[in-house]
């Protein structure tokens, strides 16, 4: 196989591992979508310029795309707009994005954990989801689950806010200290 050839492959392999269209890459590389296209088709000139773009979306330099030995990177050392092209994609037929994260169960750990405070905002939370859980999604999701499902039964709103955001606290830690507090009157 030529090198064109190989690095044709490369091209369509590594758009393919991400779900990305050729579109998508248009956008994310601005190579004109025809180019593109016949980069792909072998009807286009694969050339250093146009392969250094393809590799910096992958946040790859082009001899490091072009290695036969190089891994395909992690979703976390993407280029910023690609991770941010991807996130907007991966969305499910009901626009709920990233549902294969099991968020609410993620979210229950952190409740159970007990590092939390009394009384808490979805951003507490937030940080202490394990970091492949965070770059994937923003605090209103967690503030979404916790009016949701299970969750709503395990969080109480306050009525309080810190700054913008709501404060819940644990339905849990509540019946204790009504238990608490009953046994001291």
């Amino acid at each position: 196989m030529d090198e064109n050839n190989r690095v044709r492959d490369l091209i369509k392999k590594y758009r393919a591992h991400f779900k990305l269209s050729q579109p998508d890459l248009v956008k994310l590389t601005d190579i004109r979508q025809s180019t593109y296209r016949g980069m792909e088709e072998g009807t286009s000139i694969v050339d250093f310029e146009r392969t250094n773009k393809i590799a910096s979306i992958y946040g790859l330099k082009v001899w490091e795309f072009i290695n036969p030995e190089q891994e395909i990177p992690d979703f976390e050392h993407l280029a910023a707009k690609t991770k941010k092209l991807i996130r907007s994609k991966d969305t499910n037929k009901n626009g709920v994005k990233y549902a294969n994260l099991q968020l609410p169960k993620h979210i229950e750990i952190v409740l159970k954990s007990g590092n939390l405070p009394q009384e808490f905002a979805a951003t507490d939370i937030w940080e202490l989801l394990p970091p492949a859980i965070k770059e994937k999604i923003s605090p209103i999701r967690i503030t979404d689950s916790l009016k949701k499902g299970a969750l709503r039964k395990k969080v109480e709103d306050t009525g309080r806010k810190r700054g913008h955001q709501k404060l819940y606290r644990l339905i849990e830690e509540l019946s204790n200290n009504n238990i608490e507090q009953g046994d001291k009157e």
